[in-house]
């Protein structure tokens, strides 16, 4: 009687397992030749920073695989929409204007053309750099601005501790940032600053916080963390060599 009782508790614990959604981490510094990640602390927040080298940033709505041999790293980028097909705020990919989103009434903006990354506020310049990566044929979309001319710009959309994940740029270069632990928007944006970054676009956490890299061996290593809604991410920011 005690042995079926301990195998029926034991095929419970496995089914309620297996019910669980999916949780990744980081498992290893990668440092290679088109990424470099570090950990450090700033403003007394840990932080992951991975620095692409030698890629170019580019938006899409095409979920990226790890077999693509182009792309070393991605992850989700702007919010996905209430219906979960459509994005949040409008986007362009390739110079083309994309017709499934809405408005989301967001602060800031990502351009990008070339291995080149522009990140600042929507009623500064996003309408200059609407068409110049028209022209162009680059990718664009809006979101969250944390950080901008090297000052945090107040955000007033979340209340609660989570991780947070940031598209930043230091010194000229792309890079995204990743908190190890939840923190609050104003305490993640303060260690941005404490960092350096100059701008700083948040990307899509929580439930799409679902992103993968590629470390020094080839090896994919996930990041994210309790990513239920990963089935249901319409864009993604990823970096890739050179077409």
């Amino acid at each position: 009687m005690l042995l079926v009782l301990l195998f029926s508790v034991t095929q419970c614990r496995k089914k309620e397992q297996m019910e669980q959604p999916p949780v990744f981490g980081i498992e290893a510094l990668a440092v290679n030749e088109y990424i470099e990640m570090s950990e450090d602390e700033y403003a007394t927040i840990p932080l992951y920073i991975f620095q692409p080298l030698h890629l170019q940033p580019a938006f899409t709505t095409t979920r990226p695989e790890p077999t693509d041999q182009s792309i070393y790293f991605a992850a989700a980028a702007a919010f996905t929409g209430k219906n979960l097909t459509s994005i949040c705020g409008p986007y362009i990919i390739d110079g083309i204007i994309g017709d499934n989103f809405y408005k989301g009434n967001m602060n800031g903006f990502a351009a990008m053309w070339g291995d080149q990354l522009k990140i600042g506020l929507i009623s500064d310049s996003a309408s200059y750099y609407k068409q110049w990566v028209k022209e162009k044929k680059g990718d664009y979309f809006e979101q969250c601005l944390l950080v901008d001319a090297g000052e945090t710009v107040k955000c007033t959309l979340f209340t609660r501790k989570t991780k947070r994940r940031a598209l930043a740029t230091k010194e000229g270069k792309a890079l995204v940032i990743e908190s190890k632990s939840a923190e609050t928007i104003d305490d993640f944006s303060l260690a941005l600053k404490a960092y350096g970054v100059e701008s700083a676009l948040y990307l899509d956490m929580g439930g799409w916080s679902y992103g993968w890299y590629k470390d020094a061996m080839g090896n994919v290593k996930h990041i994210g963390f309790h990513t239920p809604n990963t089935k249901h991410q319409t864009n993604w920011i990823v970096f890739r060599k050179s077409k």
